[in-house]
């Protein structure tokens, strides 16, 4: 996993499989690439992850989520169709919605995230 910053956004690049026996490593360098956007922009990259499977989905969901916390974007990009539909399940068992990427403001729902003061 590459991890690159600009001056507006930081940006993860995902090479290989996400599976089960790299979930913590994920975890770890995601909420590592949130911490350091935080407030800004973060984009993943999965055009280099042929597969995640249910686990590898699971730790992409709970990123957009700290993020949302964390009033940083995460945007999602190089998809590949199984990678799609794989997240498209894990998300839409727990929301009940497809997986999107956030707008500026916006978790991966959709929803609004609260204004920090």
């Amino acid at each position: 996993m590459l991890v690159s910053e600009t001056k507006t956004e930081i940006n993860v690049e995902v090479i290989g499989e996400i599976d089960r026996d790299n979930t913590a490593y994920l975890w770890r360098r995601l909420h590592s690439a949130i911490a350091l956007a935080s407030p800004g922009r973060r984009v993943i990259d999965l055009a280099g992850a042929p597969l995640v499977d249910v686990a590898g989905a699971a730790v992409l969901r709970d990123a957009f989520a700290s993020a949302g916390f964390a009033h940083v974007a995460v945007m999602l990009e190089g998809l590949q169709p199984l990678v799609g539909s794989v997240l498209a399940i894990v998300v839409s068992r727990t929301h009940r919605r497809s997986v999107q990427p956030a707008a500026p403001g916006r978790d991966m729902t959709g929803r609004q995230l609260p204004r920090g003061g």
